[in-house]
């Protein structure tokens, strides 16, 4: 099943890019874990609050810290990957690629004429390889992407973790609107 959705539009096209949705074991088990984690971080917290923590308090106090920001940054990476997704906007007079979650988006607008945006093109490590440098972020769905394209001699990326199928299908819509 193809994670690649497209809409034609009379003045350009819409292309959205599903995230990978993790099976159900990996749901049930990240529920779990981050049962554990927020439990882990209570029992901290109300050591803190009890003043049963001694002369590590500091050190306590800047683990929680951590630890609570980490796991906000598992929830978030959890909830893009069950509904966030890319999506690519090209009309008449410019270029949008953002990124929505729940409702919610953030991207990069290119506002100029399409025809500034050239050289689109498939490139990088496809399914987060372990060779690229920020492998994870890729494995994360938070990496650079493996499409990309130049807008004033500046090199732009998107298509976040996609198989190289799937980023030439993306090439193939968005190259009719692209000078090469």
């Amino acid at each position: 099943m193809s994670r690649i959705y497209k809409s034609n539009h009379s003045d350009g096209i819409t292309i959205k890019i599903g995230s990978t949705k993790p099976g159900i074991l990996i749901v049930i088990f990240g529920v779990f874990w981050l049962t554990g984690w927020w439990a882990g971080l209570v029992a901290v917290l109300s050591s803190l609050i009890e003043q049963t923590a001694g002369i590590q308090t500091p050190l306590i106090l800047v683990w929680a810290v951590g630890w609570f920001f980490a796991g906000c940054l598992f929830v978030f990476l959890s909830v893009w990957h069950m509904y966030g997704y890319e999506r690519i906007r090209v009309k008449k007079h410019g270029l949008v690629i953002d990124y929505v979650l729940l409702g919610f988006s953030f991207g990069r607008k290119f506002r100029d004429d399409i025809e500034k945006c050239t050289n689109l093109r498939a490139v990088g490590y496809f399914d987060g390889h372990k060779n690229n440098s920020s492998w994870l972020y890729n494995v994360m769905g938070i990496g650079d992407g493996v499409i990309t394209f130049e807008y004033l001699s500046q090199r732009f990326r998107f298509g976040r973790f996609l198989s190289e199928t799937e980023a030439d299908e993306v090439v193939c819509l968005l190259k009719p609107y692209f000078k090469m």
